[in-house]
């Protein structure tokens, strides 16, 4: 495993913005459960 830095441009790294999309996603997914949890919890409906 080679330690150094380098461009992001390389053709060898895989873009990042796909990383960061899927966190994104997956923090609001959680965001949403934990919301749903806590109406439920209290004893909220739609």
């Amino acid at each position: 495993m080679n330690r150094k830095l380098s461009y992001t441009k390389n053709p060898k790294i895989i873009e990042s913005s796909y990383m960061k999309r899927q966190i994104l996603i997956t923090a609001t997914e959680a965001a949403n459960s934990i919301l749903r949890i806590n109406d439920v919890y209290n004893g909220k409906s739609k």
